[in-house]
């Protein structure tokens, strides 16, 4: 079993804004080593064995609640809004391979259902679902809602 590595609050970091003066507490995952902190990894948060590993496990994904209702483009460029596409690039060419892919992948892991209805194409889905490669968990959710996503793949 693991234990759970020291943690520490109270370190400042800059708040990287442009005109931000403001700081902000952080929560330092680690244990001290010869008088250094080295920074541990957090798939091991707690010994007690129901306690979630990460993130990504306790994570409310949204699922479709039929894929008839997914009848979003099948071709051409589709702008995301921030709220999906929020650390960078926002455009994507459903044409091609890895920006179809792409931008599956981040609707899937990070939409809603008005998300889905509006940019996601059951027809695609169905035809690239094994390339699209989600997070585990919404692969599971989605194949477990949708079992012929699972055959398709």
């Amino acid at each position: 079993m693991c234990r759970a590595s020291r943690y520490r609050t109270g370190d400042q970091q800059d708040d990287t804004r442009p005109g931000s003066a403001r700081r902000r507490q952080v929560l330092v995952i680690g244990s001290r080593r010869a008088g250094r902190l080295r920074i541990g990894h957090t798939r091991c948060v707690s010994s007690r064995g129901d306690v979630p590993f990460s993130y990504a496990e306790v994570r409310p994904y949204a699922v479709a609640g039929s894929l008839d209702e997914l009848r979003g483009p099948e071709h051409g460029a589709v702008e995301l809004p921030r709220e999906l596409a929020w650390s960078g690039r926002r455009r994507f060419d459903l044409d091609d391979d890895y920006d179809r892919s792409a931008v599956y992948k981040i609707i899937l892991e990070e939409g809603r259902e008005e998300h889905f209805r509006r940019f996601l194409n059951a027809g695609v889905l169905r035809r690239h679902w094994r390339d699209i490669l989600p997070a585990r968990r919404v692969q599971a959710l989605w194949e477990g809602r949708f079992p012929e996503l699972r055959q398709a793949a």
